[in-house]
């Protein structure tokens, strides 16, 4: 991810592993400057996506969506909570996914 927006924006318009306000001192992977700044976060519940992925049939995919649909909105209710910050950034966040290999043939 880094790469991609080093190559696509200047430098003065985003920061890696950025660290917003004292109340919530998490590290963030990317964030875009301006007013207020847009975060991405690159971190990815891949556990439960691998498990999903690596199925071999119809009947350990239905068993295997459950945990993979908990883990991803656990992980987006977490972002919301951690970035969403009035005052300090957008109203939306992003999660990076790059190079998990989402889209590989299951």
């Amino acid at each position: 991810m880094e790469i991609i927006v080093r190559d696509g924006l200047p430098k003065d318009c985003y920061a890696f592993q950025h660290t917003l306000n004292e109340q919530n001192a998490s590290r963030l992977r990317g964030v875009f400057a301006g007013q207020s700044a847009a975060v991405i976060d690159a971190k990815f519940p891949l556990e439960a996506i691998s498990a999903y992925r690596d199925c071999k049939g119809d009947d350990e995919r239905r068993q295997a969506s459950g945990p993979r649909a908990a883990d991803m909105t656990k992980h987006i209710t977490d972002i919301a909570q951690k970035y969403l910050i009035p005052g300090e950034t957008q109203d939306l966040a992003l999660m990076s996914a790059f190079g998990i290999g989402l889209c590989g043939a299951a």
